[in-house]
């Protein structure tokens, strides 16, 4: 009788397991098809590339043959890149707290946080849930930066003029050039680093209307400030232009005030200065 309840029991246990582990098939396989992804991709993972806190392309990251396998995909989901590496630091990695304290990380997933596309290559943003590293094809060659300590972990990527980009970080802020050399830490704040627009290498514009400046990230010093009217009313923006030319910068805002008036400002601005050159509105 022992026997037999020990036989029925490993038979309920055996089609269980089975039936979860092809229910979890069943899901991965809706997944991999909703994707279009190759065939053998296992436990992928997917995120978000968001512009204008509107979520555009999707990040996927997995193992695909004892590698690690990235992509990223369209609304439409097409496809924009695929790439596969190597997982280099194994699948126990260590993060290094505050006050000297170590914790052991199994990595159980990957899962592509940002990228950037460049002309010559894309720059990947790894995470091992603690641990992240940044993953370069620039130039036809891999470069890897891996960050483990709490102080220096990446959250994200910012791209900047020309083959330039930002590392924005928990605690501190990088600009890196095309070769992912480390030029200089940037002292501003992560959301004001994160709306600036890229005029050339160290300048970046901050627009959030009225108000208009340039600023050198590179020491957070503002290179020029411009504000445009004063305003009484209460207004919103909904919808605007910015053209950056080689000596000026063209600016058209869209302006509903609360009693639904409407309203185009239209003005440029002398790039080296912030002085106004000309403007034109008209009030629907």
């Amino acid at each position: 009788m022992t026997k037999l309840l020990t036989f029925s029991f490993t038979i309920l246990f055996s089609v269980l397991f089975f039936q979860s582990c092809s229910d979890e098939d069943n899901k991965q396989d809706e997944f991999l098809k909703e994707y279009n992804l190759p065939k053998g991709v296992t436990k992928p993972t997917l995120g978000w590339q968001y512009e204008n806190n509107v979520a555009t392309n999707a990040l996927i990251a997995g193992f695909l043959n004892d590698d690690m396998w990235f992509a990223a995909y369209n609304d439409r989901k097409e496809k924009i890149f695929e790439y596969t590496t190597s997982m280099i630091r194994g699948f126990n990695q260590k993060f290094y707290l505050e006050f000297g304290e170590v914790e052991e990380r199994n990595i159980d997933n990957i899962s592509l946080t940002n990228f950037i596309m460049k002309d010559d290559g894309i720059i990947l943003l790894v995470n091992y849930g603690g641990p992240n590293e940044i993953i370069s094809t620039l130039g036809g060659k891999e470069k890897r930066l891996y960050y483990n300590r709490y102080d220096n972990s990446v959250s994200n990527l910012k791209n900047w003029y020309g083959g330039y980009f930002i590392t924005l970080g928990f605690k501190n802020h990088f600009l890196f050039d095309k070769n992912c050399d480390e030029i200089n830490k940037i002292p501003l704040e992560y959301n004001f680093i994160n709306n600036l627009i890229p005029i050339d290498d160290i300048s970046g514009l901050g627009v959030s209307y009225p108000y208009v400046s340039l600023v050198n990230i590179t020491n957070g010093v503002y290179i020029w400030n411009y504000r445009h009217k004063g305003y009484s009313e209460e207004f919103i923006i909904k919808d605007k232009s910015i053209n950056i030319n080689d000596d000026t910068i063209d600016f058209i805002f869209d302006i509903v005030y609360k009693n639904g008036d409407k309203e185009r400002e239209s003005f440029k601005l002398n790039k080296l200065t912030g002085e106004l050159i000309n403007e034109t509105n008209g009030i629907n």
